[in-house]
């Protein structure tokens, strides 16, 4: 079995902070944009523009490791919030290959911790992203997909215009 968009944990990072969350799997959503209209002969007309990420994820801290992937995590966000940066997401990344998809997005939730019960055994929390940038297709990433990172004939990565690397999928 071969996922679609990959297999694996959360990772968050922004400001040279990171936060790892190996036991959680973010979900990906794929938004449509489409640009609607009616003609003067009334007819119904749009034009698709592409699709813009949205990802959820809920994460637990059940035990001390959980706690200092928090700390991480606030330290990420907070990063986010202060310096207006968007939050590197991998929402399914594989922590053995180093392979994911990968978002530069900004948090669309409230950040609202909750206690899982009247003591103190754990909390949760969803948190939900939405990408900075709208993608024309959908991407074709499996799990066990080899990602390649492509270079020119000098060795250098070849960028978009964005300054994003590059990277073909087999």
């Amino acid at each position: 079995m071969n996922t679609l968009f990959g297999f694996g944990g959360f990772r968050m990072s922004c400001g040279g902070y990171v936060a790892d969350f190996p036991e959680n799997s973010g979900k990906i959503y794929f938004r449509a944009i489409r640009e609607q209209w009616v003609t003067s002969d009334n007819v119904a007309r749009h034009r698709h523009v592409g699709f813009q990420p949205e990802i959820s994820v809920r994460l637990y801290n059940l035990k001390l490791l959980h706690s200092i992937q928090w700390r991480q995590m606030i330290n990420v966000l907070n990063q986010h919030f202060i310096f207006n940066t968007a939050i590197t997401i991998k929402p399914r990344f594989d922590f053995v290959k180093e392979t994911g998809l990968t978002f530069q997005c900004d948090l669309t939730s409230d950040f609202a911790p909750d206690d899982i019960a009247a003591s103190e055994v754990g909390q949760a929390i969803n948190l939900t992203f939405r990408s900075r940038n709208v993608i024309q297709g959908l991407p074709g990433l499996f799990s066990g997909s080899k990602v390649f990172a492509l270079v020119d004939y000098t060795g250098a990565s070849i960028v978009d215009h964005n300054g994003a690397q590059i990277i073909g999928i087999q």
